[in-house]
């Protein structure tokens, strides 16, 4: 559980990766979380155009509107990562996790003594 919580808050979705101190934010590189995100969030905001609400103009408020799907993306601290680029680093993170795993269960593997082979004595076959 407190993995999937350091998954979740290094997401980007809770905090912004900018916002985080630079010595921790390394660890957003190690979260699933963040990788889907990204690909989600690139596949849904790439090269789209974004109509500012009526009442903005209205109020003034237009300086706060975000216009294009790639001011969106700056904003989630998004550089230039494509969707296909999210998901190889999703998979490379996978692999990684998965070959730390098996390193671990091969340590803890149970070990058993060798079995010798009988020594007949004179009077079995």
């Amino acid at each position: 559980p407190i993995l999937m919580v350091l998954m979740l808050l290094f997401g980007g979705f809770y905090v912004n990766t900018d916002n985080m101190p630079s010595s921790i934010r390394w660890l957003a590189s190690g979260s699933f979380v963040r990788w889907s995100f990204t690909a989600l969030s690139v596949n849904e905001f790439e090269g789209l155009n974004i109509a500012c609400p009526k009442r903005n103009h209205e109020r003034g408020l237009e300086a706060g509107c975000v216009k294009t799907g790639e001011e969106v993306l700056e904003r989630l601290s998004i550089g230039n990562i494509t969707v296909l680029g999210a998901l190889k680093r999703e998979l490379a993170l996978i692999g990684v996790m998965n070959l730390i795993a098996f390193i671990c269960l091969k340590g803890n593997m149970p070990r058993f003594e060798t079995l010798r082979p009988r020594i007949a004595e004179d009077g079995d076959h």
